[in-house]
């Protein structure tokens, strides 16, 4: 498995970005690809936790950032509410606009998918293809 690659300023006050590893960085490109056969399907994305984009299908990496920035804070909220409310874990969450649809999943204990999708999609047919390209996700991610 090829390394991740840092690249790193001497003052410390500079940004330091990390990319995945090449081959998982492909692996996560070719899931969320995979994503593009479900009928309605307009982009995807990888994120961690903490909102940062881990990859991405979106044209502009500007809009897949505040995507990757909001997806974490659904997921953040979804579960602490679940929490308070004693419901359960966070499975999934879609939000319903008027010109769209954003359907957010966890991706194992480290990532969270999302992905955005035309408003009339069939939502059962995008869930259940979600659903399984995040396990795939989780496992991708379980290698490194």
């Amino acid at each position: 498995m090829a390394s991740a690659r840092t690249i790193s300023s001497p003052s410390p006050l500079e940004t330091v970005i990390v990319s995945p590893p090449t081959d998982i960085s492909e692996a996560l490109r070719t899931e969320l690809f995979a994503l593009s056969k479900v009928p309605g399907w307009i982009s995807a994305a990888v994120t961690r936790r903490d909102g940062l984009a881990i990859e991405h299908t979106f044209k502009s990496a500007h809009e897949a950032n505040v995507l990757c920035a909001m997806a974490a804070a659904v997921v953040g909220s979804a579960r602490s509410t679940g929490d308070h409310l004693r419901q359960g874990p966070f499975t999934y969450s879609i939000v319903r606009y008027v010109d769209g649809l954003l359907l957010v999943m966890e991706a194992g204990p480290e990532a969270i998918l999302t992905c955005l999708l035309e408003h009339d999609a069939n939502l059962g047919l995008a869930l259940m293809k979600v659903t399984q390209v995040a396990r795939r996700i989780e496992d991708r991610l379980e290698e490194m």
